[in-house]
């Protein structure tokens, strides 16, 4: 590659690659903590059903079971459309990493991110999937 080329790929990494992973990062947090929350909810909800309640709370416990699970649905299926580009995501930055001629810091600050990134996103496959 040409200086010209190797100095592009490095802007390119720096004002685009890495604000995806920032991005990405918070994004895919936000959906592992909110099906963690959803799920928690759940099994509150659960519990309370088990103990016996008068028809007035249970069709309430029903009502909010209901809108629960359409919370999580949503979750997954966001999950499900974020997850692919997600993934390729990673192996493109890792490629870059590995098979790029850029500056070493860049290349540690990818793999920090890259590392964080691909955390948050099995956190997420893990808390939507359960």
């Amino acid at each position: 590659m040409s200086d010209q080329t190797d100095d592009q790929l490095s802007r390119d990494l720096r004002e685009r690659v890495i604000p995806l992973l920032r991005e990405y990062l918070n994004t895919l947090t936000e959906i592992a903590k909110r099906a963690h929350e959803l799920r928690l909810q759940q099994e509150k909800l659960n519990a309370l059903a088990q103990k016996g309640v008068d028809a007035d709370e249970a069709m309430s416990l029903q009502t909010r079971n209901i809108y629960l699970t359409k919370e999580i649905s949503y979750l997954q299926e966001l999950f499900k459309r974020i997850n692919t580009p997600a993934s390729q995501l990673a192996q493109y930055v890792s490629q870059r990493i590995t098979h790029s001629a850029v500056e070493d810091l860049l290349k540690i600050e990818l793999r920090l991110r890259l590392g964080e990134f691909e955390a948050a996103l099995l956190n997420a496959r893990r808390a939507v999937l359960a």
